[in-house]
């Protein structure tokens, strides 16, 4: 016969289980090699990442991907807001140009951003 398990094990048996599991995946997951972080060097002497280098031409796709592209045409990305309540300049998700740049970039997509732009997953900025 199988001695039946009292709650109170049960419970600790399972919290352990799943302690050892979150803690397996932590353990496995810091173990991974993430080639897209910038090394330190150029973050500390303030250059961009390759992906946030900016052209004069905030309609100039020409040094990014397909896929990119793509990207953007599914999100919906317009040079030009149709609503001047939802440009890109007032988005939670619009990062602003670096020091001297024409455009800015997007944390959904890669490339130039113009301000004036809109997509749609616009979230506005919080007042």
């Amino acid at each position: 016969m199988q001695e039946q398990l009292s709650r109170k094990k049960f419970i600790a048996k399972c919290t352990g289980y799943a302690g050892a599991f979150i803690g397996g995946a932590l353990l496995l997951n810091s173990c991974k090699s993430d080639e897209s972080k910038p090394d330190d060097a150029s973050v500390k002497s303030g250059e961009q990442p390759k992906s946030m280098v900016q052209p004069e031409n905030c309609n100039d796709l020409s040094s990014l991907s397909a896929e990119e592209v793509d990207k953007r045409t599914k999100l919906g990305y317009v040079d030009h807001s149709p609503s001047p309540d939802m440009r890109c300049e007032i988005c939670k998700l619009y990062l602003p140009p670096a020091e001297g740049a024409k455009c800015g970039g997007c944390s959904l997509f890669q490339g130039p951003v113009d301000i004036g732009a809109s997509c749609t997953y616009f979230a506005p900025l919080d007042a």
